[in-house]
């Protein structure tokens, strides 16, 4: 594992984000590496697992099409045709990788150490109700081809199944009152939705 890779990687996955979307797109992928950073995820994990974590996040969302279902697993593909060409990880550290990607699809739940801190950064706007909503307009429009019944219906389902949950965040770096606010504010957009 190399600077120049990871530099590399970087730049191909900035080039191929789809700049049509307004919430999947490299401003969300800029947003988790901040987030990375600021919570001192990086100094608290190994050099190791810092690199995986930020190959996860750079590729998640890499393919994403509104109008499909598959998006997690054309991403988690692409990560893994990308590594093999360009990355000199083992193996072992290319399936973890391509595991949390795959752990970003509902009901997110990461199976590895790396696929929960993907996850929780994934989900980091719960708990800020103003990024909350700000990502729900762009989230909105994202989906304009379907229709407000159809939206609303889908919103409800991901609402009802994230508040059923028992925890949203699965690592150190949320703290349970973020945890709790999470709820709070998915609680909240829920019962507008309702109304």
């Amino acid at each position: 594992m190399n600077l120049i890779e990871i530099i590399e990687a970087y730049a191909h996955c900035k080039e191929n984000y789809n700049k049509e979307n307004s919430y999947h797109n490299w401003n969300h992928i800029e947003e988790l590496l901040k987030e990375m950073s600021s919570r001192g995820i990086i100094d608290d994990t190994s050099q190791k697992e810092s690199i995986l974590l930020t190959y996860s996040i750079l590729f998640h969302d890499i393919i994403y099409d509104p109008k499909k279902n598959n998006n997690e697993e054309l991403s988690a593909m692409h990560f893994k045709s990308y590594s093999k060409e360009r990355l000199s990880l083992g193996e072992k550290d290319v399936n973890v990788v391509y595991e949390a990607i795959l752990d970003t699809k509902w009901p997110h739940a990461g199976r590895s150490y790396i696929g929960k801190l993907l996850v929780d950064l994934d989900l980091c706007a719960l708990c800020d109700e103003k990024r909350y909503k700000e990502n729900g307009i762009k989230i909105e429009k994202e989906f304009e081809h379907l229709s407000e019944e159809e939206y609303i219906e889908g919103r409800t389902k991901w609402l009802t199944m994230m508040i059923n949950k028992k925890f949203i965040y699965h690592t150190t770096f949320f703290t349970d009152g973020e945890d709790g606010r999470a709820f709070e504010i998915l609680q909240n957009d829920l019962k507008e939705i309702r109304k």
